[in-house]
């Protein structure tokens, strides 16, 4: 059972009842806390300590129409606890706050520079998209969903080409990781990954 957590009470439930704990639009840096959390609860309890799996926004080469729509959706999580407080430790906190003192986060849409979603995401050139991805492994994350882009890439064709070409062992499928699944079905991006 996978379950989707953010705060530290639902993390803690997570560590306790779940095999995988899913989190989305975090920085590394919040992949590494959660990691240290989740096997303290599970090492604590005597439980074995669940997978972390992270969803991670991607797109090589964004044009700005897929700056619009990664805004359009990033707006959305400025305001409530928890995500703002997150955005703010990120330097976006004037931006926190004015989704708080605003009602409509269309407004705040021109408002978000490109730093915000490549903070929390795979966002840039392909190197820049691949190191990203290692750094997400790095932090502690077990699998990584990739959530491509597709305002200015049809279905998210371009991102995901680049990253089978680059790093095959990310794609699973019959166009094939090259290096295999491990016991637990998860692929890796680098060396010394499950």
């Amino acid at each position: 059972m996978s379950v989707a957590a953010f705060g530290p009470r639902m993390t803690r439930v997570a560590a306790e009842t779940a095999d995988e704990v899913v989190l989305n639009l975090v920085p590394p840096e919040h992949i590494a806390k959660v990691r240290a959390s989740i096997d303290a609860i599970a090492e604590a309890r005597g439980l074995p300590a669940p997978r972390l799996a992270v969803w991670v926004t991607c797109s090589v080469e964004p044009h700005p129409a897929t700056h619009h729509q990664l805004a359009s959706q990033l707006a959305v999580y400025l305001r409530p606890p928890g995500y703002g407080e997150m955005f703010t430790e990120l330097g976006f906190g004037s931006l926190v706050r004015q989704a708080r003192s605003t009602t409509g986060r269309h407004t705040l849409v021109p408002e978000i520079p490109l730093e915000l979603p490549a903070a929390v995401g795979a966002i840039g050139s392909g190197p820049e998209v691949l190191r990203r991805i290692e750094s997400y492994f790095d932090a502690g994350a077990d699998h990584i969903g990739l959530v491509p882009t597709t305002a200015d890439d049809s279905d998210g064709a371009g991102t995901l080409a680049f990253i089978r070409e680059h790093a095959p062992d990310l794609v699973s499928g019959p166009i094939g990781a090259k290096r295999p699944a491990g016991d637990d079905g998860i692929r890796s991006l680098g060396d010394g990954h499950p």
